[in-house]
């Protein structure tokens, strides 16, 4: 039931000692003015606000489309459309959420995760793995190590930011101020932690640079000590690695080189059933032992601590007949470290074996076997001169193999007829 305002007034003013001004807003002064009208709704009067007895859908249809004089009825209407697409919003936004959890396979857990992280539904849904890939992670696996991660990160500046303030205190009571330095007749010097970065008197092009550790020309506040520019090193770096990880860092690239010699191993074994090729070797870093180095990891580069050698990919030399094959070849490649990984859950892609081309007789370079379903695939990487003739033989501009890199010495034959 609607009513209106002005009329509400003209029957009921007086009647309950209000006016506007007393009441506040127009709706609270018409509910105010209903409490006092008893014949509106006998037994109201005796409802107070707050209890289950109080009606409020009651009230709202009396007070439903109340106007006065000054309210504009447009600005209620915009009002209730807000509020109408806000909970649309939020019913989509909670269906995009469902959908999510039901195609991730996530639990309750996770997607909080993927929450507190800032993460949509959709890029959820788009870093699903495809049947293609099997190597990839399921997505809940990259919510949890992806949170664990940031979590780690979230410590680490904790406690970076603790014990700043006790590095600070340190700095500044091995800096001598002015005065001090006056009275004895010598300059203000860097803190001793900075002393190890100085550049020599003789390196005035070294006093020129700052490589994010040492600030040749600190600034001076008004007291003339020394104030340096804080220490790069020491915000982003958590400490060298102790002997634990290095050892499982080392375990682990040494795990890496076995999986990729086992990846070749089957790629080759398929590669044999063709009558087309001849030979297939390993060649590069996973058929030679490894060697010691210091990695590109930045934690064991600042710390100049060497592990094994990381082996990035498979390096595989295949002596073909007929290049007609290379289709085939390509499609069977793909094929068996997608088996591999249903068989061990060794997780090597397709793009990290690179077939090299040989040609029997001559052992003379032709190219490499394509990675792309189709030939040309209209990339720029197609734009090569050469790539394509034959098909599925892709060609890279200025590159050939480099002399000495099929030595018999260097190489492992996995495959011969």
């Amino acid at each position: 039931m609607a009513l209106d305002l002005i009329a509400l007034l003209q029957a009921v003013d007086g009647l309950g000692g209000l006016s506007l001004t007393q009441a506040g807003t127009v709706k609270d002064y018409a509910v105010r003015l209903l409490l006092s009208f008893d014949s509106v709704w006998p037994g109201l009067q005796d409802a107070k606000p707050g209890t289950k007895s109080w009606n409020w859908q009651m009230l709202r249809r009396l007070t439903e489309g109340l106007t006065a004089p000054g309210d504009d009825p447009s600005a209620s209407r915009a009002s209730k459309r807000q509020q109408q697409m806000a909970k649309k919003r939020r019913g989509k936004k909670q269906a995009d959420w469902a959908e999510a959890k039901k195609r991730c396979r996530l639990n309750a857990e996770e997607v909080r995760m993927a929450k507190e992280m800032g993460l949509s539904p959709r890029s959820l849904i788009k870093n699903v793995p495809p049947k293609s890939e099997p190597w990839k992670a399921p997505v809940k696996t990259w919510v949890r190590e992806m949170y664990e991660k940031r979590q780690a990160k979230a410590a680490n500046r904790k406690q970076r930011a603790n014990r700043a303030p006790a590095r600070r205190a340190e700095q500044s009571a091995s800096t001598p101020p002015a005065a001090e330095a006056a009275a004895t007749g010598s300059a203000a010097q860097p803190s001793a932690t900075h002393k190890a970065y100085m550049p020599s008197d003789g390196d005035t092009n070294a006093a020129a640079r700052f490589d994010g550790v040492y600030a040749p020309d600190p600034f001076t506040d008004v007291l003339g000590s020394h104030v340096h520019l804080p220490d790069i090193m020491e915000l982003e770096d958590y400490g060298p690695p102790d002997e634990a990880e290095t050892a499982a860092q080392s375990r682990y690239m040494e795990k890496r080189q076995r999986d990729f010699r086992l990846a070749a191993e089957r790629i080759a074994d398929a590669f044999g059933r063709f009558p087309s090729v001849c030979k297939v070797v390993l060649l590069g870093s996973v058929a030679v032992p490894l060697h010691k180095e210091v990695p590109r990891f930045r934690r064991f580069r600042r710390a100049g601590i060497a592990i094994w050698h990381e082996c990035s990919d498979v390096d595989l030399a295949v002596w073909v007949t007929d290049l007609a094959d290379l289709r085939a070849l390509r499609k069977t490649k793909a094929r068996t470290v997608s088996e591999l990984y249903e068989e061990t859950e060794i997780g090597v892609a397709s793009h990290q074996v690179d077939v090299f081309i040989v040609e029997p007789g001559t052992d003379q370079y032709l190219g490499r076997l394509c990675e792309f379903a189709k030939c040309p695939s209209g990339t720029r990487k197609c734009r090569a001169p050469g790539c394509g003739n034959p098909p599925f033989l892709r060609q890279h501009a200025e590159f050939t193999l480099r002399p000495g890199a099929l030595d018999p010495s260097k190489i492992v034959v996995l495959f011969t007829r």
